[in-house]
């Protein structure tokens, strides 16, 4: 994205919300980590001219695995709310989470996830559910809930490529709700 359509983005923002409003940048597509550190510097700095001290949230979606040192530390200073893409224990994230060359992202997401860690920046994950985990919900959800994220959601979206993921949710019960059952089952 050029400077001058970002800027424009921004502006156009705050023109078409009151002078109240809340208003949320959503980073997200691809790998939106990939526009690099002066991209979000500078789009903070157009937020801050437009914003007329408003509130400004900032959301960015990513699989972690281009985070920097630099790059967390403005996520913490700048209070962005950052939502990790993870499906599950490794075998499970690996099955269609793979680099662009097409290795394993597991890793890399890990370390990720343990720089947000470090520089005390909150995320939440979300995992996408497809024919590779959808029949473990216990392992996705104690792997997920043992990193302490702030939200776990679950994207059901059902993928037309996998067709076994689609004909197995025609008469089972959804990921979400096995997911709760064995939550609820955890504290009772």
């Amino acid at each position: 994205m050029s400077l001058e359509v970002l800027e424009n983005y921004i502006r156009q923002c705050f023109e078409i919300h009151g002078k109240d409003a809340v208003v949320e940048f959503i980073w997200h597509g691809g790998e939106p980590v990939l526009a690099g550190i002066e991209f979000y510097k500078t789009a903070l700095q157009l937020q801050k001219r437009y914003g007329s001290r408003r509130k400004i949230l900032n959301t960015i979606q990513t699989n972690a695995t281009c985070l920097s040192d630099e790059m967390c530390k403005l996520f913490r200073d700048h209070g962005f709310l950052v939502g990790v893409s993870i499906d599950g224990p490794k075998e499970l994230h690996n099955r269609y989470r793979r680099t662009k060359s097409g290795e394993d992202s597991f890793e890399k997401t890990m370390a990720g996830i343990a720089l947000l860690k470090e520089y005390q920046v909150p995320f939440s994950t979300l995992t996408t559910v497809n024919s590779c985990n959808m029949d473990k919900p216990q392992e996705v959800y104690e792997f997920l809930k043992k990193w302490n994220s702030q939200k776990i959601s679950l994207n059901e979206e059902l993928n037309k490529r996998l067709k076994d993921y689609t004909e197995n949710l025609k008469n089972e019960k959804s990921m979400k709700e096995k997911i709760i059952e064995v939550h609820v089952s955890t504290y009772n």
